[in-house]
This record gives structure tokens, C-alpha cells and sequence, in this order.
């Protein structure tokens, strides 16, 4: 008999990364299969927005631990995540953040 697999969509948020120059975890970024779209905000801990990474930035480019190209600071930041997957379902994620220099 045929057997037909379908494909999936998976994700995985990491919750600390290291933008310290050792070349090793430098970015924030959003990994996963099945994603056609995804749009990423970071707030820090008084609710300002510091960045908004668009389209599928959050997994090519990721945050880099700055705002307005200065270093932001060693913190727990919070984010938000809203993905696109491919069969055109919105999912949308939200959690912590740990920058660690």
C-alpha cells in the first residue's frame, strides 16, 4: 500500500542567546520547518517595542541585541512571535528572552 506523509510544521523559540562576538549563538532567531512567513517583535522590560524584524527575518537575520545599533544591555527581554505556516494557518507565540554577554 502507498503511504502518503504530509508535510509539517514545526517550531523552536530559544530562550537566551549570546551576542558576545565569539561567533557562537549571536542572534535571536526563529527555527522550524513548514514557516512561509514570520514577523518578530521584542519589547524590553517598560513595554517599549526595540525591534520588529518582518517577512522571514526572524529566521534569516534574527535580533542581534540592538536597538538603534547601540548594544542593549544583559536582560530578560520579551518577545513576539507570529508565524505563517504553509498550509496558511497564523500561529502566534509570545514568551522571555534571556540576552547574555
Amino acid at each position: 500500500k502507498s503511504v502518503h506523509v504530509s508535510p509539517d510544521f514545526t517550531i523552536f523559540i530559544p530562550n537566551s542567546f549570546t551576542p558576545n562576538g565569539d561567533g557562537m549563538n549571536e542572534t535571536f532567531r526563529i527555527h522550524g520547518r513548514g514557516i512561509v512567513q514570520a514577523d518578530l517583535w521584542v519589547y524590553n522590560r517598560w513595554g517599549d517595542e526595540i525591534a520588529h524584524l518582518k517577512n522571514l527575518e526572524p529566521m534569516m537575520k534574527g535580533w542581534d541585541g540592538t536597538y538603534n545599533r547601540e548594544k542593549v544591555q544583559q536582560d530578560v527581554y520579551v518577545y513576539r512571535a507570529v508565524v505563517r505556516d504553509m498550509f496558511g494557518e497564523e500561529h502566534e507565540f509570545f514568551g522571555n528572552i534571556s540576552l547574555v554577554r
